[in-house]
């Protein structure tokens, strides 16, 4: 059975630090760069990319939050074994 709490934040505080860095790297390209460059056909999609493109630092950062906490969990893990 699934845990409750699988957010996306959660799932990459348990993931190694470099995924957090890795991920909010790509969710910065593809919202900056990427999105605002497909032709979806509609006006109000269009207008509704180019809108999520400004929004893609406050993503990436949200998304490289759980990076130092990742840090933190993999420096008590490697003490606990000692």
């Amino acid at each position: 059975m699934a845990r409750k709490d699988e957010s996306i934040l959660n799932l990459l505080v348990e993931c190694p630090w470099w995924v957090s860095i890795l991920v909010s790297g790509i969710a910065f390209v593809f919202l900056r760069f990427i999105l605002p460059s497909i032709d979806f056909g509609s006006m109000a999609a269009n207008s509704f990319a180019k809108g999520l493109s400004g929004g893609a630092p406050i993503v990436a950062l949200v998304l490289l939050l759980p990076a130092p906490i990742a840090v933190l969990n993999s420096f008590l893990k490697k003490r606990r074994r000692k």
